[in-house]
């Protein structure tokens, strides 16, 4: 017969053995509440799943997005990243829901910035390229719009500059190809030199991208 002591070693063995399987970090295959996790695509440096990646800390708020130090080593020494566009426009080729990459970085968004309102990103419309009319990005279900605080400043917010230099940072990794914040982008196919740019293409607070980050995913 098992005495008092016997089952009360087991019972604190027991619980100390679930909270170190339960503690350990999980990398790449996702974790409870995050849909859609994916082995990714062959490539894109995406593997799938949920990172643990720390968050950059507040910034301050910049009439136009600057580069934190760490977001500007990684946009000088990070690797190529290929721009996968949407292709020719088919309004039939419209999804509804977001690809399991795009689901899987918006589930570690809202986990690692607590802050973000809301996040969105489908919508059904086309864009103008030298090549005609091609699926914006937001209709392939590949783009995240992810709404910042509006503070009482005509320009950005500490959390947006957070976020933005947070995903530039960790582009290979999370496999993110565009970051457009506060009137300035990141493209990591372009030479490291071009990556960051101004952004002339906004006329509002939105189109500028002062209340929003978009990011895009290559898969």
């Amino acid at each position: 017969m098992t005495s008092k002591a016997d089952r009360l070693a087991m019972t604190v063995g027991g619980a100390l053995l679930a909270w170190v399987v339960l503690s350990r970090p999980r990398r790449g295959g996702g974790s409870p509440g995050a849909p859609g996790v994916s082995p990714g695509t062959p490539g894109s440096g995406y593997t799938g799943g949920l990172y643990a990646l720390e968050p950059e800390p507040l910034a301050p708020v910049h009439d136009t997005w600057e580069l934190s130090p760490e977001a500007a080593r990684a946009v000088r020494s990070g690797a190529s990243i290929p721009y996968v566009g949407g292709g020719p426009w088919d309004r039939a080729r419209c999804v509804s829901v977001q690809t399991a990459h795009a689901r899987d970085l918006a589930a570690l968004i809202r986990a690692t910035f607590p802050w973000n309102r809301r996040i969105g990103g489908i919508r059904c419309e086309s864009h103008h390229t030298w090549r005609g009319d091609e699926m914006s990005i937001h209709a392939v279900g590949r783009a995240l719009d992810v709404m910042t605080p509006v503070p009482p400043l005509v320009y950005g917010s500490s959390q947006g500059e957070q976020l933005a230099n947070w995903a530039v940072r960790n582009a290979e990794p999370l496999g993110i190809q565009l970051v457009i914040w506060n009137r300035a982008s990141w493209q990591g196919s372009l030479a490291p030199g071009e990556r960051f740019a101004p952004y002339t293409r906004g006329t509002n607070v939105t189109t500028e991208h002062r209340d929003h980050v978009h990011i895009e995913v290559t898969s």
